[in-house]
């Protein structure tokens, strides 16, 4: 958002030499995206995983290191810039005169103890710019309030304006009969800690080959292929 740190922050990081750039913007990004609540939650598992001798002490460390420092391979100095300038302060911009008469009911959710950007003063007020709007302030929450804390299916089904009341009625249809189809979200069960655990090792090798590297082609050299969003 224009009106976060982030106009003046981001410039000012992407002149540092690459390694202060990974080190000081892969810092400030886990400094403030994680809350309290995240921190937590990680320190223990972290912990756990090495008392029980599944993670090593020094793989640990190790792997906190890489991922602190990994935010120059991952998302270069020009590719930030180019999300900063093109994607957030133009598309703001943009999207500031229009919001004011959209007829679409709008959902808001944020955290209140967002530290990456000023999102519980931004909901507000785009709570009173947007005509048909509803706001959620998930107290203690952070930037990425996707977690175990709030059923965010919930709080869809629960704002009338969005239309989506019609689905408690599918659920209960669904609990009394079985002979109305079966719905891929409503009969989803969630798989144990194993499963997951097994899941998400097998994807690592593919997370850390394709994930999140955006490519770009150099217009004055079509077969030179560039990392990031800077040709």
């Amino acid at each position: 958002s224009p009106r976060s740190f982030w106009s003046v922050y981001g410039p000012a990081l992407s002149l540092l030499p690459k390694p202060l750039y990974q080190l000081v913007g892969g810092l400030s990004l886990f400094a403030t995206i994680p809350d309290a609540h995240q921190f937590e939650r990680l320190s223990i598992r972290t912990a756990r995983a090495v008392a029980s001798g599944e993670l090593g002490p020094q793989n640990a460390v190790s792997g906190l290191s890489s991922a602190v420092t990994s935010l120059g391979t991952r998302m270069p100095a020009d590719t930030m810039l180019h999300r900063l300038d093109q994607w957030i302060f133009r598309g703001t911009r943009l999207v500031e005169a229009r919001i004011r008469s959209t007829p679409t009911p709008v959902q808001l959710i944020v955290g209140t103890e967002d530290r990456l950007i000023p999102s519980g003063t931004e909901g507000r007020r785009l709570d009173e710019l947007i005509p048909n709007s509803s706001l959620l302030e998930l107290p203690g929450t952070g930037h990425v309030g996707i977690d175990d804390r709030v059923d965010f299916l919930e709080v869809l089904r629960s704002n009338p304006a969005l239309g989506l009341s019609s689905l408690r009625a599918v659920e209960a249809r669904t609990a009394k009969s079985k002979s109305v189809a079966a719905d891929p979200v409503y009969d989803w069960t969630p798989p144990n800690a194993t499963v997951i655990r097994d899941a998400t090792r097998q994807v690592f090798p593919v997370r850390n080959a394709t994930s999140p590297v955006f490519m770009s082609v150099d217009p004055e050299n079509p077969e030179n292929v560039l990392l990031g969003l800077s040709g």
